[in-house]
């Protein structure tokens, strides 16, 4: 089998420090890990689309606007400097 790479969008809610995550497994009954809340772009969807939808159907809610980023760079806190 041709491994094959799949796009995929995912979201970081982060709330008083802490993040949401979802437990996952890949193979039912193995070691579970926690990822962010997301997962593959469908032909022909936009990230930001896929990223709504899979919001809604993981969690149950809707994105608004304001929510949803689509710059594709990663985010990391900023670090303080001494000063």
């Amino acid at each position: 089998m041709t491994p094959r790479i799949r796009n995929i969008a995912v979201g970081l809610v982060v709330r008083d420090g802490r993040v949401l995550a979802e437990e996952h497994a890949v193979v039912p009954g193995h070691h579970r890990f926690a990822r962010a809340i997301g997962g593959g772009i469908e032909f022909g969807e936009r990230a930001e689309q896929a990223l709504r939808r899979e919001f809604r159907e993981e969690l149950g809610v809707e994105l608004t606007s304001r929510t949803a980023r689509r710059d594709g760079k990663s985010v990391r806190p900023r670090r303080r400097t001494r000063s």
